[in-house]
């Protein structure tokens, strides 16, 4: 395998999601393209139903990719249990 093919999350420089109803407009009949904010329409990603690869070489299909430094990540709180 080459450094390109292994799968190393801490790479990763984008999520990948499944399509939700505010990208439906830009998935209508085509097969990739970029993926807008639907309040002010700057840039978050991209889109390809063929898949594509991320940062850290994992291959994705479809790929709905936003880019990680253009949204909030929200992290889950641990719950400490007595």
């Amino acid at each position: 395998m080459t450094p390109l093919q292994v799968s190393d999350p801490t790479k990763c420089t984008s999520f990948f999601v499944e399509p939700v109803q505010w990208m439906e407009n830009a998935l209508l009949g085509v097969l990739d393209g970029q993926l807008l904010c639907p309040k002010c329409k700057a840039k978050l990603g991209s889109f390809n139903w063929y898949g594509d690869q991320c940062s850290c070489g994992r291959w994705v299909t479809p790929a709905f990719q936003v880019h990680k430094n253009k949204v909030d990540e929200v992290k889950p709180l641990s719950i400490h249990r007595r």
